[in-house]
């Protein structure tokens, strides 16, 4: 189980959001300015990150969907 969240913790997707905010938390904590775009950019990958769903999770819950008609 651990390995697995491992496995998923480390493809491209999650590397540059982390990357992302490593930068953005970096720039904040020296004091550096950080453009309007960089942080749209952010805000971005990081909504896009945490608000998509898994194909399981989609599948499920259009079976139960169809199963409520």
């Amino acid at each position: 189980m651990i390995k697995e969240k491992l496995a998923r913790l480390i493809d491209v997707k999650s590397l540059v959001t982390l990357a992302l905010v490593g930068v953005l938390c970096g720039m904040t904590v020296c004091g550096a300015a950080t453009s309007e775009l960089f942080n749209s950019a952010v805000m971005l990958v990081l909504g896009f990150f945490f608000g998509r769903k898994s194909d399981g999770e989609q599948s499920v819950n259009a079976a139960a969907t169809v199963e409520q008609k």
